[in-house]
């Protein structure tokens, strides 16, 4: 009786635990305020990161999404995979750069040209990181983490971020 009692308490106890979801309190803890009018990866989506595998679709319009809740993001589709899904990339960076965007995409271009770079003051140049975050469909992941840091630099408020 001791036993079964004991066993059925550590199973209900194991899958409670397996059916525990992290909310991003546990992907961000002890990090920044953040903007309540951001939407989050999970509110967007439906379910928590990592509780369901974040298709295309979510991510891409979740990214969309962040273009059209803040200044601090843009959307650009530069392409389409082979069955016709779109491919792009959120540039993430301060409104008055964001605003910019086109010049400073030149005078990066402008570093690669010896006969230019030489005589550019890149003191006041932004730095660019392109992060790329899988370049199969099935990395599952990958896209969970791209919806995660795109949500912190986004929403993230304070003197680091902004």
């Amino acid at each position: 009786m001791i036993k079964r009692a004991f066993f059925s308490i550590i199973l209900t106890l194991s899958f409670i635990i397996m059916n525990a979801q992290a909310g991003m309190e546990y992907y961000l803890s002890g990090k920044k305020n953040f903007n309540p009018s951001i939407t989050t990866p999970g509110e967007f989506a439906g379910h928590e990161i990592g509780e369901l595998h974040l298709t295309h679709d979510k991510l891409y319009y979740y990214m969309l999404e962040l273009d059209r809740l803040s200044d601090r993001a843009v959307w650009e589709e530069y392409g389409k995979s082979h069955e016709g899904r779109p491919l792009g990339h959120l540039i993430i960076s301060s409104p008055a750069n964001i605003a910019n965007i086109e010049k400073l995409r030149l005078q990066h271009l402008d570093l690669c040209d010896p006969e230019k770079s030489r005589n550019l003051d890149i003191s006041n140049l932004p730095l660019f990181i392109k992060m790329g975050y899988g370049i199969h469909g099935n990395e599952s992941s990958a896209q969970n983490a791209s919806a995660i840091v795109a949500y912190y630099l986004v929403a993230a408020a304070g003197s680091g971020i902004d």
